[in-house]
């Protein structure tokens, strides 16, 4: 999926901040998903957090999933290292590196993946 051009359509020359673009883009307006909590002490993140190397985090990463940083920064992933985000309010819809925005926001305090029907 091009979740840039989606977000691009979803939001169509108007401002939004980077909840809404997300929001808009997933047509997924409470965030519904299934959340899977990161924090800097779980072994999950000494596992894969390297802002150098971000192969570990991509391995357990999905296109679609929504990358929530404490609730002050949202994207989604794409897949193939990129991420789609709204990087302020107001700004244009971009494509960057995953590692560009774990250099700025550091890991996710949350993942939220879509729920499939075998539970994972």
């Amino acid at each position: 999926v091009d979740y840039l051009s989606k977000m691009n359509s979803c939001l169509e020359g108007n401002y939004s901040n980077c909840k809404l673009a997300v929001q808009q883009t997933l047509n997924n307006p409470e965030l519904t998903g299934n959340r899977i909590r990161v924090s800097e002490d779980d072994a999950i993140v000494s596992d894969w957090f390297d802002k150098n190397s971000t192969k570990e985090l991509e391995k357990n990463l999905r296109s679609g999933d929504i990358l929530d940083f404490n609730q002050r920064h949202y994207a989604i992933y794409e897949g193939n290292g990129a991420v789609v985000q709204v990087p302020e309010w107001g700004a244009k819809p971009e494509r960057i590196s995953l590692s560009s925005v774990l250099e700025k926001w550091n890991p996710p305090t949350q993942i939220i993946t879509e729920l499939f029907e075998d539970g994972l």
